[in-house]
């Protein structure tokens, strides 16, 4: 319990204050099976304390009771543990509920807790009955290592919200790009049928064999959950593979142009396509994009002319905003050019949303 709680909170810092951008860990496993839903929830912290950190204080608690293996501390423990079980089904409920989706870490922690409840039954540790006193020192032990954290990330949110909050300031100041009319064909995120209708709107350039298009695909589909009901998501294709982007002098990337067009095919259900390709982006290879193409029975619309004349279509819409590589997002017609670190894109969501309820 120590362990795995220990893991969350150096995740949820990582997440929190980002030193890189990463492709992933097992906390990250799918868009249901993820911590970073957890840790930017309201409950991922409190007082800018991550909930993660009380456990690895509840792991040392009863750890330490089963070294000392006294009746009080037993009894209290077993309490605990009780209290500490009902707490994690709250936690998961929650998680199911508002976050459609579980943490890995945490969902290991809570088949920990009910396991260690059921030790507690086992060896028949008597009544669970807390002793005041008992309960006193592990309240001023957790207090100690909660105000340590609370003075340590103090300084560190202080100032990250300021550098937030000025470039957001600057973001509000950028010319607005017009990108209604793309004509939402590649929707990742429909809340509306209208693209324009949405107050939160992304317009998404991207490559389906670049690493940080795929990160920042899974970013998106975090704040999809969030915003959900308020927020569309379209994809543009800008490969970078001159096989059928010109604006590129190489095949960079040389499958790119060949996923685009299975996507653009499979485009019926293009989000989920969407997210096999990058799913599979590691081994990417033309016999899996072709296996997929048979799999869905598409090789007439993969093979013909127009498929490729409508996907460089697409691309060529791509002149209007002078873009010069992948990943590249218009949010509410604001130029971003690469990947910003999450809890920034969203106080910069929420910062639109604000405005766009305002108006």
């Amino acid at each position: 319990m120590v362990a795995v709680s220990a893991y969350l909170t150096h995740h949820y810092f990582d997440v929190i204050f980002p030193r890189s951008f990463s492709m992933g860990s097992f906390c990250d496993i799918s868009s249901f099976w993820n911590c970073d839903s957890a840790a930017f929830s309201s409950l991922g912290s409190i007082l800018n304390i991550p909930t993660s950190l009380f456990g690895v204080v509840f792991g040392l608690i009863i750890l330490g009771g089963a070294i000392a293996k006294k009746a009080a501390i037993t009894q209290t423990n077993f309490f605990l543990a009780i209290f500490n079980l009902l707490g994690c089904l709250f936690l998961m409920s929650y998680s199911l509920i508002f976050l459609h989706g579980l943490c890995p870490g945490c969902t290991i922690y809570y088949v920990l807790s009910l396991f260690t409840v059921l030790v507690f039954i086992a060896m028949k540790a008597g009544a669970p009955r807390p002793k005041f006193f008992i309960l006193i020192y592990y309240g001023l032990f957790t207090a100690l290592l909660a105000g340590a954290t609370y003075i340590y990330n103090y300084e560190r949110f202080k100032k990250q919200d300021a550098s937030i909050s000025a470039w957001i300031e600057e973001m509000r100041k950028e010319p607005i790009q017009d990108d209604s009319n793309l004509g939402f064909e590649l929707p990742l995120v429909k809340s509306t049928p209208n693209f324009s209708d949405a107050p939160l709107r992304i317009s998404l350039f991207s490559d389906f064999q670049c690493p940080y298009c795929k990160i920042l695909g899974n970013q998106l589909e975090k704040l999809a959950a969030k915003y959900q009901g308020k927020i569309n998501v379209q994809y543009m294709f800008f490969p970078l593979d001159s096989t059928c982007n010109d604006r590129v002098s190489s095949p960079k990337h040389p499958l790119a142009c060949a996923a685009a067009r299975l996507s653009y095919c499979a485009r019926s259900d293009f989000a989920k396509i969407h997210d096999d390709i990058y799913a599979h982006q590691e081994n990417l290879t033309q016999e899996w994009i072709l296996q997929q193409v048979k799999t869905h029975k598409l090789e007439a619309c993969y093979e013909s002319e127009e498929t490729k004349v409508n996907v460089k279509a697409l691309i060529d819409k791509s002149d209007s905003f002078k873009i010069e590589g992948s990943p590249f997002m218009l949010i509410n017609g604001r130029n971003i050019s690469g990947l910003i670190p999450m809890r920034a894109l969203i106080a910069l969501l929420d910062a639109f949303l604000k405005d766009e309820n305002q108006k």
